[in-house]
């Protein structure tokens, strides 16, 4: 079972797309994976797959009002997710980690990706104390990416810190302002998984409360490479000629 923390600095680069979009590409490699919510404020995944009526959430496991079993949602799509309340009344007070709740009961899944809470409070750090592995998700400016770089340095002093394994960078317009990746790598000290580029699919995709990687092509394609280059699973983005003859039945794989 692998733990992997998607984290950002701050709010609005994108962390739970990027969270919601993986998982569903894990899951589609037939890798078992379960989507978690950890932003017990604010917390959004819920928004994203539809779930606004869950009985139960991961707030009432933790304050022993059912079993874990309860909380652990079935998408259409086969993705496993585990929401958070969406509501103020029901926010838990939580200190150190969780990271035994998701050993003891989540060990039938290959991958657990959390959705982190922003920054570095105490939300935050339950994500990063939970985790075996973190990916930073950031914009391409300067200030996003120095943010990352200081975090980055305070995650190694940590006593217990998952392996940071890159940042991917969101939200890119492919301006001369932005940082190109190259630069990003050489300021953070972290490689670049992936860059996502900006789309009004994703804002599409809010007003769907369907994650954009389940309707558009582009999207999945961008996020099939990025899990299988995580995962370590070979994949080869189909080639157009490829295509051109499954659709004329000249060719059947």
């Amino acid at each position: 079972m692998r733990v992997i923390g998607i984290l950002s600095t701050k709010g609005g680069v994108g962390k739970t797309t990027i969270a919601s979009n993986l998982a569903l590409a894990l899951q589609s490699f037939g890798r078992p994976t379960v989507l978690l919510d950890f932003n017990f404020t604010t917390p959004h995944v819920s928004l994203y797959f539809n779930i606004l009526q869950a009985e139960k959430t991961l707030n009432n496991f933790l304050k022993n009002e059912c079993s874990f079993n309860d909380i652990i949602y079935r998408h259409s799509s086969g993705l496993s997710i585990v929401p958070t309340s969406l509501s103020l009344s029901d926010v838990v007070s939580i200190d150190g980690n969780l990271k035994n709740v998701i050993e003891e009961n989540l060990n039938n899944f290959e991958f657990v990706i959390i959705d982190s809470a922003p920054g570095l409070g105490r939300e935050a750090m339950i994500s990063l104390n939970s985790c075996q592995e973190a990916i930073f998700v950031a914009t391409p400016d300067f200030v996003s990416v120095f943010d990352v770089a200081k975090t980055y340095k305070l995650i190694n002093n940590l006593p217990e810190k998952p392996i940071v394994l890159g940042i991917i960078l969101n939200r890119v317009k492919g301006k001369s302002y932005e940082m190109r990746r190259e630069e990003v790598e050489r300021y953070s000290g972290l490689p670049v998984l992936a860059e996502i580029k900006e789309s009004e699919t994703f804002l599409k995709s809010l007003s769907l409360r369907t994650p954009a990687f389940l309707f558009d092509k582009n999207v999945s394609e961008t996020f099939k490479q990025l899990a299988a280059k995580i995962a370590g699973i070979p994949y080869e983005k189909e080639k157009m000629i490829d295509k051109i003859l499954k659709i004329f039945g000249l060719r059947r794989w």
